[in-house]
């Protein structure tokens, strides 16, 4: 028979396990990035660029939300170590109708971090970017169900 004692021990260990299951084994916890505004259409483009600064590869998720309120995620293919994911907004959830104002969130589930930059142009000419580096957002898991 469990006394109480061992069975909050039994809750604990489970918690840890399902934990690091649902953070790819990695340390518990989770990185992300928020890109408070970007813009699309009318001559306008932006896209981002994900760069693993970690040594071990990562599956990032992004959730891009709509000035209108609508949202979308997509769970990203896995960013070995040191590589670079670009692309533009619209073409990483093609299936988001996008308003000409969007804002996103990039997370990961795990301890490694990583830097996103978001990168804006004009098709009449000009450029910027602005580069974000993850934060430590504690022992949140995050899933995308699209």
């Amino acid at each position: 028979m469990f006394s109480r004692k061992k069975g909050l021990w039994v809750v604990l260990i489970m918690a840890v396990l399902s934990a690091s299951v649902l953070t790819g084994g990695n340390a518990l916890g989770s990185q992300s990035v928020t890109v408070p505004y970007a813009v699309v259409g009318s001559g306008w483009w932006s896209g981002i660029a994900i760069t693993n600064t970690s040594s071990h590869a990562i599956t990032p998720i992004v959730y891009i939300s709509n000035s209108d309120g609508t949202s979308h995620c997509t769970a990203l293919s896995s960013i070995a170590s040191g590589a670079i994911y670009a692309d533009l907004i619209e073409n990483i959830i093609p299936s988001l109708t996008l308003t000409s104002r969007v804002w996103l969130s990039v997370v990961n589930n795990g301890a490694d971090e990583f830097d996103v930059t978001l990168f804006v142009g004009q098709t009449d000419g000009g450029f910027g970017f602005q580069a974000f580096h993850s934060e430590d957002r504690g022992s949140v898991a995050f899933i995308c169900l699209p």
